[in-house]
């Protein structure tokens, strides 16, 4: 189930980054955006409204990292 969680956020990050306006910002570590993000991650509740709130903080994580 975790491994499914995070092969699931490595693809919206692909999607996200392949479609966005813009490219990342110059110099980030992939490693450091991606343990930066399981911090928050780890500490959203596994029910409907965690869901949610990942997607919006997936969606803020995205946004912050663009050019």
């Amino acid at each position: 189930m975790l491994r499914r969680w995070f092969d699931e956020v490595a693809r919206y990050g692909r999607l996200k980054f392949g479609a966005a306006d813009g490219s990342p910002k110059p110099g980030l570590d992939p490693e450091d955006v991606l343990l930066r993000l399981s911090e928050r991650m780890s500490r959203i509740a596994p029910d409907r409204h965690g869901e949610e709130r990942a997607v919006r903080i997936l969606a803020l994580v995205v946004d912050g990292l663009r050019d």
